[in-house]
């Protein structure tokens, strides 16, 4: 299972999720790869020089690396933003399966509902300028802006888009029924959890992680 994690603050929210995730699929033989892409984490660069094409590349050559080092046919977990990294990445490398955690249907509304958020946690303008702490490049911005969910022509046959309740639920039909014309498996699926990509204390879902397991293992309804 390779891994396209949350972007900023979410990311470091979402870590002991991930570690659970991880644990929980190693005990049913599956390997977990969690990058940190170039300019996040422990990864070398600056996050201020990035563009979405460069965290695609890190995604690509995982891929790669996975398709020569693990066993199991590869699969793909996008959580969050990571979830239009991850269906970029599936058009244009084969993998087994696609899951989606959450994913906004667009880069414009992610990149809003983070500004707006980190505004009101700083108590400061941010003058239209990437959240504090994580300076985006202009380009960058563009470049998740862009993004759509639903664009992609996937090169898989195995989706699951997963969400934490209704609210999004038609966008995410909408997104089924244009993936369904080349998916032989497509289906949505509604999960309640806490957001936990916005809470400060860690929290574990684990109806989340049984219902990812499920799919990965060929229990699908």
């Amino acid at each position: 299972m390779l891994i396209a994690p949350p972007l900023a603050e979410e990311m470091n929210r979402s870590r002991t999720l991930i570690a659970s995730l991880a644990r929980d699929l190693a005990g049913v033989g599956f390997e977990t790869l969690l990058p940190d892409l170039t300019g996040t984490g422990d990864s070398s660069g600056l996050l201020e020089n990035q563009r979405w094409q460069h965290w695609l590349d890190d995604m690509s050559f995982m891929a790669s690396w996975a398709a020569t080092h693990c066993s199991l046919p590869l699969s793909v977990l996008g959580i969050r933003m990571g979830g239009l990294l991850a269906a970029n990445l599936a058009t244009e490398t084969p993998i087994d399966s696609l899951i989606l955690w959450h994913t906004p249907a667009d880069g414009s509304t992610w990149l809003e509902h983070t500004k707006r958020q980190q505004l009101a946690t700083k108590g400061r303008a941010l003058g239209g300028k990437s959240p504090p702490g994580y300076r985006f490049h202009p380009a960058l911005e563009t470049d998740i802006a862009a993004q759509k969910l639903g664009s992609q022509k996937l090169a898989t046959e195995k989706v699951l888009l997963i969400d934490r309740d209704t609210a999004q639920s038609a966008a995410y039909e909408e997104v089924r029924q244009v993936w369904q014309d080349i998916s032989s498996v497509c289906q949505t699926l509604v999960v309640s959890t806490p957001p936990y990509w916005a809470l400060e204390k860690p929290v574990i879902c684990n109806p989340l992680i049984t219902e990812t397991k499920l799919f990965l293992t060929g229990n699908v309804p």
